[in-house]
């Protein structure tokens, strides 16, 4: 009897309005999701690339996984010398959680593709103004090179993170021992040099605490790389 009982509450509970709707909002989720992805399977990025030339349209593609991802452009090359002249177009479907076979083959393709139109893209906007930086300008390997640096052999030496909301860029970085900060400030200037990054870059040191809120409160120097050396 129990057994019964216990039966005809499951049937009861699954045939229910609201679980009804959370499974149907689930698949059609996922469902839209390939929906938005399908036209991957065809796409050659060669083509769009020269129609959207032949249309004067400018774009870059961006992919979702961990996080937002420009692939051949990056995040911050983009918003400090394309932004203003090439638009963002986001692969809607794509995650670094796909939910299906399908799902993850279509994320595949949408990084092969948005990582051949990317370069492509470019090199036809690096070649024809459309880039408000210097030719070779490379933000995203500067503060990455800059990064693994500040970390340190341990992996934990150091914080890196930035603010580009301004007209300028502000490098934040924080050390648990602050009397690197001089010898991290020469790198980070040497690392705009090398990647032809003139502008002027303001750089935060701050002692790295353990404590909550602990990132970037205990501010300690402030430094200015101007033409990629450190401004007295």
């Amino acid at each position: 009897m129990n057994l019964l009982i216990a039966l005809i509450l499951a049937a009861n509970f699954l045939t229910s309005p609201i679980v009804i709707a959370q499974t149907s909002t689930t698949s059609t989720t996922l469902a839209d999701n390939l929906a938005d992805m399908r036209w991957l399977k065809a796409a050659n990025p060669k083509t769009y690339y020269r129609e959207d030339i032949a249309k004067i349209q400018f774009r870059f593609f961006e992919v979702l996984g961990y996080s937002s991802e420009i692939p051949e452009v990056g995040k911050l090359n983009y918003s400090r010398c394309y932004a203003a002249k090439i638009r963002l177009d986001r692969i809607e479907g794509t995650t670094d959680m796909p939910r299906s076979l399908e799902h993850g083959e279509l994320n595949r393709k949408a990084s092969v593709f948005a990582q051949a139109y990317n370069k492509l893209m470019k090199n036809y906007a690096d070649s024809h103004g459309l880039s408000n930086c210097r030719a070779g300008t490379n933000w995203d390997k500067a503060v990455d090179t800059i990064t693994n640096y500040v970390w340190g052999g341990s992996q934990d030496e150091g914080l890196v993170h930035y603010d580009d909301a301004g007209p300028t860029i502000t490098l934040k970085i924080d050390l648990k021992a602050p009397a690197r900060a001089k010898s991290v400030v020469t790198f980070a200037c040497k690392a705009f040099r090398k990647n032809r990054i003139t502008e002027t870059v303001t750089v935060e040191i701050a002692e790295w605490l353990t404590t909550t809120p602990g990132y970037h409160v205990m501010k300690l120097s402030t430094w200015m790389c101007k033409s990629g050396f450190i401004a007295m």
